[in-house]
């Protein structure tokens, strides 16, 4: 039988077992007949392309003009099991109930496979076990940080804890955990879009500007439905003397 998943890879290590495509927002993946197809947004399809250990990569947009008009989710999943003469998928444990109602509709089988959708996941390859290895590693120096400036914080007024002259809040903490990761080679957030700015960050690039409003910048980077996180890397070239 067919398989299925709908879900973002940061959210679904079936996802990304059977891609290696990181992506935030989720995405259609098919396997049938031994061919993996999936199948993104203009957004990502071209970093899908050269990226994605696939078969074959659909475009979301044309899908939805091949049946006219702005088809939903279900709709586009659906016309694309038809298209392939799939009558029934295997999908994970964790997989959209809604989803599934509207292929169910749609005529189509839907049978979520309990525990390991794919079983090949239990044992691990020497890359893998040295990925694991990595990331506890990275995870541990953000911890570490954490707990460094956590033990270095005194109470302060109204009993609030102060670091480095200044009250300590969830963000500050939550920075110096980031840092430490990005100093450790990881990424604190791979669900997030990240802004950065690297190799020289010379005063002409004006860095600072995102702090001119910073009520929309805390919205912006406080949402927990379209997460953002910015990097500021790299050092200014020796002959640039601009302080202004």
């Amino acid at each position: 039988m067919a398989k299925l998943i709908y879900a973002a890879t940061p959210r679904s290590a079936d996802m990304l077992y059977a891609t290696g495509f990181q992506a935030p927002d989720p995405f259609i993946f098919l396997e049938n007949k031994g061919v993996k197809t999936i199948v993104l947004s203009d957004l990502e399809i071209d970093r899908g392309r050269r990226e994605a250990r696939v078969d074959q990569i659909l475009s979301f947009s044309e899908l939805s003009q091949e049946i006219g008009g702005h088809p939903p989710l279900g709709v586009v999943v659906a016309y694309l099991l038809g298209r392939n003469r799939i009558s029934g998928v295997e999908v994970p444990s964790d997989f959209p109930l809604g989803l599934a109602r509207v292929l169910e509709k749609a005529g189509l089988r839907v049978k979520p496979v309990p525990g390991h959708f794919w079983p090949e996941r239990e044992c691990k390859t020497k890359e893998e076990i040295a990925s694991i290895r990595r990331a506890l590693r990275i995870t541990q120096a953000g911890l570490r940080r954490a707990v460094e400036v956590l033990r270095a914080s005194r109470p302060g007024p109204g009993n609030r804890l102060v670091w480095s002259g200044r009250r300590l809040t969830s963000e500050i903490l939550r920075a110096e955990a980031d840092a430490a990761v990005l100093r450790a080679g990881g990424i604190p957030r791979e669900d997030a879009r990240t802004i950065g700015c690297a190799r020289r960050l010379a005063t002409y690039k004006r860095a600072t500007l995102i702090f001119r409003d910073r009520k929309r910048l805390s919205a912006i980077l406080n949402d927990p439905q379209r997460p953002v996180q910015i990097v500021f890397a790299g050092k200014a070239h020796p002959r640039d003397t601009d302080h202004g």
